[in-house]
C-alpha cells in the first residue's frame, strides 16, 4: 500500500471512530452528569478523544475511571459506611473498585448485569495495564480487542451516564456538587 493511501485509510478509520462517539453520546443528557463533577467534563473529553484517535487501552481507563468517581462521589456515604466497618479489622482499608461495584449495585445505581460487564472489563482490560500484570485473559496486543473492549467501555459509560442523570433529575440520586 503506497504512503497516501495509507494515510487515507487512517483518516477514514479517525472519521469512523469520531462518527461512533457521536452516535454514543446524547450531548443534552452525557453532558448533564458529566458536568456534575470538577474533573468529569476533562476526563470524559480525554476518554472520548483517545478512542477517535485510537488510542484505546487509554479509552478504557479513562472510562472507568470516570465509573469509578462518579459511584464514589454520588454514593460516598455507603462507601464511607462500607468502609468504617471493614477498618475494624484493618485500619488502613480502602474500598476496592467491585466493592464499590456492588454498593452501587445495591443501590439500585447499577443493575447486576450493567456490573458484570464493567466488573469483567476492569479485570480483563484495566487490570493488567494498571497492575503490570500479565494476566489478560484478552490478546491485547489485537487492536481490533483493543477497539471493541473500548467500544464497549464507551457505551457502558454513556449508557450510565444517561441513567444516572435522570435519577438526579426525578430526585432519587443526589450529586456532591
Amino acid at each position: 500500500m503506497t504512503e497516501n493511501k495509507m494515510e487515507n485509510t487512517k483518516k477514514i478509520e479517525k472519521k469512523i471512530r469520531k462518527k461512533f462517539i457521536e452516535e454514543q453520546i446524547d450531548k443534552n443528557s452525557i453532558m448533564g452528569w458529566v458536568n456534575q463533577f470538577d474533573v468529569s467534563k476533562d476526563m470524559f473529553d480525554e476518554c472520548t478523544k483517545s478512542y477517535v484517535k485510537g488510542l484505546y487501552i487509554a479509552s478504557v481507563l479513562l472510562a472507568h475511571a470516570f465509573i469509578e468517581q462518579s459511584i464514589s462521589a454520588c454514593l460516598v456515604e455507603e462507601i464511607l459506611e462500607y468502609e468504617k466497618e471493614k477498618k475494624k479489622k484493618d485500619t488502613n482499608y480502602s474500598a476496592t473498585f467491585a466493592e464499590k461495584i456492588n454498593i452501587a449495585k445495591k443501590k439500585d445505581f447499577l443493575t447486576k448485569d450493567e456490573a458484570k460487564e464493567i466488573i469483567n472489563i476492569y479485570r480483563k482490560v484495566r487490570n493488567p495495564y494498571a497492575h503490570h500484570s500479565s494476566t489478560a485473559t484478552e490478546d491485547l496486543s489485537n487492536e481490533q480487542v483493543r477497539k471493541e473492549k473500548a467500544e464497549i467501555s464507551i457505551r457502558i459509560l454513556c449508557k450510565l451516564a444517561d441513567k444516572w442523570h435522570v435519577l438526579v433529575r426525578v430526585g432519587k440520586l443526589k450529586t456532591p456538587n
